[in-house]
This record gives C-alpha cells, structure tokens and sequence, in this order.
C-alpha cells in the first residue's frame, strides 16, 4: 500500500457493547461488530485520522500487540472494504474548501464512491444547466453543493410574480430581474468554490445550443419549450459534440427523467421515434398548436423532489454505480415516492441523428411525418 494515510470515516460512532463486542455504526443497515480485542480495533480507529501514515501505525500495532505489518495492513484493508477507512496519498490536513464539503466526501467515502477523489473529479467538471425555471435552478445547485466546480447556467427569462412560489433560489425582490444572474448569486453565496457563469440567450437552433455547451462534460436539459422541439435540439447538439446529456419533465403526479450517452446508448430522437404512431403525432401536433395560456399545477415539494431524484441518479451514473440506465425513460411518482421504468426503447438505425443516417436520408422515410412535425433549426 505505500506510505499512505489511513482516515477513518467519522460518520459513525464507535462503542463497546457488553464489553465483549465493537460497534461502528448505528444505522440500522450499515453496522459493523467485531468481537473481541477491543482495544486493538479502538487503537486503529484512534490512529487513522489522516495524519499517521501506514508505517507508523504498523510499528505502533508491532510494538504494542506484537503484530506484524502485514497483519495490519491486512486489517486497514478489510476496514477499507467496508467502507469505514479511506487510504489517503497524502496527510489530511483539511483546507476550508475540504472542511466546506467535509459531509459530502465522506457520504462520498462511507458509500464506497470514492471519497475525496470522487470530490477531486467533481470539482473538474464543467456542466451545462439549459433552463433555469424551477428545475434548471434547483439542479444547479443542486450539483454545485455535491462539488461540481464549474457550472454554466442559460435562460433568457425573467423572474415573474408567478414563478416564486415553487422555484426555490427566487424571491419577490427579484421579480423583473434575470433568472441566471440570480441563479449564479445564490449558487455563489452558499458555495464559494464553485465558478459559475450565465448566459441569457435565448436557444432557437442547434449552433445556439452548440455555443453554449462547448466544454461542457455534461449537459442538464431543464427547458420545456417549446416542447420536444428544445429537447431535440439539445439532443442533436450534444450528440454532435459527442457530451452526455440529462433530460426532465415535470407533471403534477410524477416527474419523468432519461440519459443519453453518446456512442453507448440511444438519444431523444431515438426515444420519439419508437413512440411513433398516428395517436402520438396528433397528440404533438395539439401541443405544438395550443396557444392557451396554461398554468402550471405543482407545488415545491414535488419540486424538490424531482430535482434531488434527478441530481442523485446522475450521480450514481457517474459514480458507475448505476446498472444500466440508458435507453430507458424513468417515471417517478409523487404520491407513491416510487421510481419505474416508464418505457424502454433502443437506439434507432433511421434515426436522423444518430442512426448513420442524414437527416434528410431519414425524413424520407416512414417516419418522415414526425420528423417534419417536429422540424428544427441547425
């Protein structure tokens, strides 16, 4: 293992119990009990905090109990298997930023993610918010307090007496002033280490999208209008600059959720073209015509809720720990608290954005009808 620092996870609390056990932990799913040679196990806990390196802690054990290095470092690894140690490459000696995020890594640590280094990784990415309405704004910060370093924030609106009730980082001081440029205050007042920067365009075609994501590692897609038409511009722009992306929808009953994963799974056109059918190009064709002036019906419970499903689940795919979510649109339901697989679908070879074939190749085809309905701007 090198001359490396053990740190125990200090989210759990270590106690003897009936003189005879050790318990770390009291959650009623993630309790270890070891017997016996308390005091060995209490010594450990005591002297991995990040400043010891593995050497001494081995001479320690050597000296005291007569056990050898390689009986120790044997023990440092089952505790590492169980998630209660993290073997650090260097002494833990937290900065304000570490002390900052010091719940986070070690949820991070505790879970088996990684730790600091998943917090390191966090920190390096730059992800694009589309849409800062009361799921774009929640998810930025949202993933600005997991770590996330750089964030990019676009929307082009205004903050209106309707959006406060259910849109959380907004108040009514801010009524008439830009959604982003609030957005990135309140993401920088609870989090100084985050970088954010907005953008108030407006995003009509692929190339707008385009310019927006550029660098971007990953892309959130929180905008909602016009319907499918903007989700199927983010999806062509990122699948052009070959970035995974993030859609959501919100409903009154549940939130919905997919993944693309350019080169790995299907995309947005791919999920719309196997919902394809007479019924479902009507049913666009209402949405896309319908000039009613629709309120949206939910509350800031639900809200949260989506966003806090969303953000987690994205990090569960990039943590590796997901089973395979992709081609898969997710359901979650806000009365039952329960996720499902609404729909599975598979990557499309007619797809005109990534099937191999050209967009006007594909139009021509079957499916021709929906793509002309559902047109967009490059």
């Amino acid at each position: 293992m090198g001359q490396r620092y053990p740190l125990f996870n200090r989210d759990r609390i270590v106690y003897e119990y009936h003189n005879e056990y050790l318990r770390i932990g009291a959650d009623d799913d993630d309790t270890v009990q070891i017997k016996n040679h308390t005091e060995i196990w209490m010594e450990l806990i005591r002297l991995s905090d990040g400043t010891n390196d593995l050497e001494s802690i081995c001479s320690v054990f050597y000296e005291k109990y007569g056990i050898s290095k390689e009986k120790t470092i044997q023990f440092i690894k089952q505790f590492q298997e169980r998630h209660l140690i993290e073997v650090l490459p260097c002494k833990y000696v937290p900065d304000e930023k570490e002390l900052y995020f010091q719940s986070a890594f070690t949820y991070y640590s505790s879970r088996g993610l990684g730790g600091l280094d998943l917090l390191e990784r966090l920190q390096s990415l730059n992800i694009a918010v589309l849409g800062c309405g009361g799921g774009g704004s929640h998810i930025a910060f949202q993933l600005s307090q997991l770590g996330v370093g750089r964030i990019h924030i676009v929307d082009p609106d205004l903050v209106t007496v309707e959006n406060v009730n259910r849109q959380a980082l907004f108040t009514m001081d801010d009524i008439g002033r830009s959604k982003v440029e609030i957005t990135k205050f309140m993401l920088e007042s609870k989090n100084p280490f985050v970088n954010v920067s907005l953008s108030n365009e407006r995003l009509n075609c692929v190339s707008d999208v385009r310019r927006e994501i550029a660098g971007a590692d990953w892309v959130f897609c929180a905008m909602d209008e016009p319907p499918y038409i903007a989700q199927r511009i983010v999806n062509k722009a990122c699948m052009e600059l070959k970035t995974p992306s993030v859609y959501c929808f919100s409903q009154k009953s549940a939130g919905k959720m997919f993944m693309v994963n350019p080169g790995v799974s299907g995309c947005a056109d791919c999920l719309l073209k196997s919902c394809d059918s007479e019924e479902f190009r009507s049913f666009i064709h209402i949405f896309l015509t319908n000039h009613q002036k629709v309120i949206t019906a939910n509350i800031y419970p639900n809200i949260s809720i989506l966003c806090a499903w969303i953000v987690k689940k994205w990090l569960d795919v990039f943590c590796g720990k997901a089973n395979d979510p992709w081609n898969k649109l997710y359901r979650y339901d806000f009365d039952l608290f329960k996720e499902e697989v609404f729909t599975k679908y598979e990557r499309q070879q007619t797809c005109p954005t990534c099937g191999g074939q050209s967009n006007e190749t594909a139009q021509c085809g079957d499916d021709g009808e929906l793509w002309e309905l559902l047109k967009i701007r490059y």
